[in-house]
């Protein structure tokens, strides 16, 4: 019962040219003209001809590549790719942790995304994300949003998990393996890289090949130790010893391996410097302090991470400016891995924002 009208000189139009008119995909639109003519300088209007019917088409779908869609990503970071849609100029990505109600968008010129763009979303591996795309096209000055296709299922890999190098793993005999053996106490161990985590070295004594007592750990922001980093080995003795990931999560030991550290005689151990920090308050609510207590001079490093493993600060200076660094303001609730490292010294505190 609304009507819309142009008028022009011109024997054709465009939908999109007439004033007013809401132009939409997947509609259909009721058209009639009428002519104004000059017969022997007489103008005549005439009446509106037969009422023609004209649809639009449907807007064109987007969806996930055909290699994707169903598929699990080789790498957590890796690109979702999407069809791109002629006249298109952005598009929106929604997605949801399968067996979550909540979705979270992202709206975009590219027609690629990662998982880990997705600010709010739980990401972590081994799990499923369920993805639907909706493009917004521009024609003739018109902007038409269109709707979200099907979603479209991709599976994040195995959490993956690390050891030892293996010319560190043992002494290298395939048919009698033993301890590897330590040569010194600054001899850098290696495990293998990935990139983006942290490591937690695991340490267990071993006695007549059965692990004893308690487990020592050691958090690390590379992928490598040596055992000056380590207080209270002891000097001769097998150690089984593993390696965990912290990245989006925390992850399964690796592979087991047995090292050995080097007879007392041979040992050099430098003297360890006190080295000890405090995050406090803690839990807190608006922002943390360190307080630090060192005996060197050398620089602080101090990185925050969130438990998916994401930094979320980063800060180096002298020991005695860090007990004005207000740390946290802008964190959402949740835990938090603080890492503070001068030279070979590494700690690691767990603070919680409420």
């Amino acid at each position: 019962t609304t009507y819309y009208v142009l008028t022009t000189n011109s024997s054709s139009f465009r939908l999109t040219n007439v004033p007013n008119l809401p132009v939409s995909f997947g509609a259909t639109y009721l058209v009639a003209v009428q002519s104004d003519i000059l017969v022997n300088g007489i103008a005549t209007t005439t009446a509106y001809g037969n009422v023609c019917s004209v649809s639009t088409p449907t807007v064109s779908s987007v969806s996930i590549s055909a290699n994707q869609c169903g598929q699990t990503l080789a790498g957590i970071t890796d690109r979702i790719f999407i069809n791109s849609v002629p006249n298109a100029v952005n598009y929106t990505y929604r997605v949801r942790k399968v067996g979550t109600p909540t979705n979270y968008t992202l709206t975009t010129t590219a027609t690629s995304f990662r998982l880990t763009s997705f600010a709010g979303l739980s990401l972590t591996f081994d799990s499923q994300y369920a993805v639907a795309v909706a493009a917004t096209i521009v024609i003739d000055g018109v902007t038409f949003e269109g709707s979200f296709g099907p979603e479209c299922t991709i599976s994040t890999p195995a959490y993956p998990t690390v050891g030892l190098q293996e010319s560190q793993c043992s002494n290298g005999d395939p048919e009698n393996p033993g301890a590897y053996q330590v040569t010194s106490a600054s001899e850098l161990i290696y495990c293998e890289f990935v990139s983006g985590a942290t490591y937690q070295f695991i340490l267990q004594k071993l006695v007549d090949g059965t692990p004893q007592g308690t487990p020592i750990t050691l958090d690390r922001l590379g992928n490598f130790f040596n055992l000056n980093m380590i207080h209270g080995l002891e000097p001769g003795t097998e150690y089984l010893v593993s390696v965990k990931l912290f990245y989006y999560g925390e992850g399964p030991q690796g592979k087991d391996c047995v090292i050995k550290t080097p007879n007392a005689t041979t040992a050099t151990r430098v003297a360890a410097k006190e080295f000890t920090a405090t995050a406090y308050p803690n839990p807190f609510e608006n922002n943390f302090l360190i307080d630090l207590t060192t005996s060197s001079q050398a620089p602080v490093s101090l990185k925050v991470y969130d438990m998916l493993g994401r930094l979320m600060t980063t800060y180096e200076s002298k020991a005695n400016d860090l007990s004005t660094l207000a740390i946290g303001d802008q964190y959402p609730s949740g835990v938090y891995n603080v890492v503070l490292t001068q030279g070979d010294e590494v700690r690691t505190l767990r603070v919680v924002k409420r």
